[in-house]
């Protein structure tokens, strides 16, 4: 399995990256061929796969004492964990989990996609929080501006300094003053950023803006009183100013253009 090809390759001694890519692409395709592989959504293609065993070439893996594997994802990337649970990670995310896998564990910081398999409790660890089941699927973002897990079959225990809250499918939980709220309804059916559009229920502003930054390649002032608010809507790709305005209108705000891909909440 192209799992396998992933926790064993090594670059050779004096061969130069070239051509250890070479040898690589080669032993994915050879994989390919024994093995039908299904991805898990429409993103998710073997190149997406290659891309992370890229960094390995690289140098962007770190194994500790033959153990630890830590990755940063460069771009959207699926990981089939030791177990056969998967992991499907946004872009910026750094994610890391035990080689021998002695325990179901993974920490991470970002947002990513869990498809957990029946077993043992499966835990997700992040600075805010700690994500437990035992067989499910659930998105965790974990990031500065704020932390949420929302569940999509099965169950998942969310525990925050000693504080837990139960979920199920459909309903969502997040940090809200420095505690975890009260479980709520999501609208969306799969997570916001795998999706084409912007979907979002109850999410921090901030949160909205930073992903409305990347997406358009803009820039977003937001003042300090604004940081609390949460958004809740969907709305497609129209355009940065746009998406803005509709942003601004949902909250009662107003939009001005400083300059060039540079704009102003308020």
């Amino acid at each position: 399995m192209l799992n396998d090809v992933l926790q064993s390759w090594k670059v050779p001694a004096r061969q130069s990256k070239e051509t250890s890519w070479e040898q690589l692409i080669q032993c994915i395709d050879l994989q390919e061929d024994e093995a039908k592989v299904i991805p898990l959504y429409r993103r998710v293609s073997v190149w997406a796969a290659a891309a992370v065993i890229a960094l390995l070439i690289v140098g962007g893996f770190v194994f500790s004492g033959g153990s630890a594997v830590e990755h940063l994802a460069s771009q959207d990337s699926e990981y089939v964990l030791p177990d056969g649970s998967k992991a499907m990670a946004k872009a910026g995310t750094q994610i890391a989990w035990n080689g021998e896998w002695d325990e179901r564990n993974v920490t991470m910081t970002g947002e990513a996609f869990f498809q957990v398999k029946e077993g043992e409790k499966f835990t997700v660890s992040t600075p805010d929080g700690e994500v437990s089941v035992l067989g499910t699927s659930f998105n965790v973002y974990a990031e500065n501006d704020g932390f949420r897990v929302d569940c999509y079959s099965g169950k998942v225990s969310v525990t925050r300094d000693g504080e837990e809250k139960i979920i199920t499918k459909g309903l969502c939980v997040k940090m809200r003053d420095g505690s975890l709220s009260e479980p709520f309804e999501m609208a969306q059916m799969q997570p916001s950023w795998m999706m084409d559009g912007f979907y979002y229920t109850n999410a921090n502003l901030v949160r909205v803006i930073k992903e409305v930054e990347e997406h358009f390649d803009i820039t977003v002032n937001l003042s300090e009183d604004l940081k609390e608010r949460e958004f809740s809507g969907e709305f497609s790709d129209t355009g940065a100013e746009a998406t803005l305005q509709l942003i601004a209108k949902a909250l009662s705000l107003d939009v001005k253009k400083i300059e060039e891909n540079s704009y102003e909440l308020y």
